[in-house]
């Protein structure tokens, strides 16, 4: 299995980068040239990820920072310390790492837990070319079920109703990488043809949803990537 520092350093394009092509060009070349850094959302987002997927791994790549008061000597001096000896993990505070314990206990309790146990591949790390332009893609996916058929992406979301979720889809192109997942695990030879989104609030008390992307939708995603 790959690591997630393996797939980085892929030379190949992304959902994430080539979704900016929904805006414009240029979008997608300042988004290039000036790639986000990741923020506390995105951090807590990939630590409930490692939770539910990998949690054995959890502790070799995340950890949690000490309250000190860093404007104080002793504090800068504790600080310094934590940070040498977790070098190059994601450092998340106390309350996120409560917020991403809440959240994949939620999701794997229950029908998304057994969903999860069904799949044998995790953190699936793909490449192909595009079969139209030419274009080297990569992708990394949460899980995939070989046997039903089915891939499956965690996203954490601020609400988890059908409607808020809907437009969420929408807003972040979420259909778009569905597709172009799909693509990508049909190049490697899979045979996949659904694609769920498992949908985990962000706040007490962790509500959950499953979403299974309908053929429209897919299609939809299809003519977006």
């Amino acid at each position: 299995m790959s690591t997630f520092a393996d797939y980085i350093a892929l030379t190949a394009a992304n959902w994430s980068s080539l979704k900016h092509y929904a805006k414009s060009p240029a979008h997608y070349r300042e988004n290039a040239d000036n790639p986000q850094e990741q923020t506390a959302a995105m951090l807590l987002g990939s630590a409930v990820h490692c939770l539910c997927l990998e949690p054995d791994a959890f502790h070799g790549q995340y950890a949690v920072a000490p309250e000190v008061d860093r404007r104080t000597k002793s504090g800068k001096e504790e600080w310094a310390e934590f940070e040498a000896e977790h070098q190059g993990k994601g450092i998340i505070t106390g309350e996120q790492h409560t917020l991403a314990q809440g959240m994949a206990t939620s999701i794997l309790a229950g029908k998304t837990g057994n969903l999860l146990t069904l799949c044998s591949e995790r953190e699936l790390t793909l490449t192909w070319e595009d079969q139209v332009t030419g274009l080297q893609c990569k992708a990394r996916l949460d899980a995939v079920d070989l046997i039903n058929g089915l891939a499956v992406d965690i996203k954490t979301t601020e609400d988890a109703s059908p409607k808020a979720f809907a437009r969420t889809v929408y807003n972040y192109l979420y259909h778009g990488q569905a597709a172009f997942y799909l693509e990508g695990l049909h190049q490697n030879g899979f045979t996949i043809n659904r694609f769920l989104f498992l949908a985990v609030e962000k706040k007490p008390p962790f509500g959950k949803a499953m979403f299974l992307c309908s053929e429209e939708l897919l299609a939809s995603g299809r003519i977006l990537f």
